[in-house]
């Protein structure tokens, strides 16, 4: 069965002490477990997959509550998403300095002027 990305969703994500970290996607009617394991995945995918794991157990236990919570309105959902892309940009503004003021070489200064 070909999957179609837009009916797919995230049902739960959990650490198999095994064979690496899993989670159990949704689609149509079928519910498949897909291994996500340093054997079956790029080591990035693998990173973000443990990452999301973590950044989910270390929410619930700041906040006592995770995504699944239905207090939240949409406009909410929107809030909570701009205010954190905000911080991004923060971030990512903060780096851009930090990367400026570093020592220039020679060869750093000519790859960036080729791209």
């Amino acid at each position: 069965m070909k999957m179609n990305i837009q009916n797919i969703h995230i049902h739960k994500w959990y650490k198999n002490e095994n064979s690496g970290f899993v989670y159990t996607l949704g689609f149509m009617s079928e519910q498949p477990n897909i291994l996500v394991s340093r054997e079956t995945t790029d080591s990035v995918v693998y990173s973000i997959v443990q990452q999301f794991i973590q950044r989910s157990d270390f929410g619930f236990k700041k906040y006592g509550t995770n995504l699944d919570r239905t207090d939240l309105s949409v406009l909410d959902w929107i809030q909570h998403a701009q205010e954190e892309h905000m911080d991004a940009i923060l971030y990512l503004e903060k780096l851009k300095q930090e990367y400026q003021k570093r020592p220039q070489t020679d060869a750093t200064t000519q790859s960036e002027t080729e791209n």
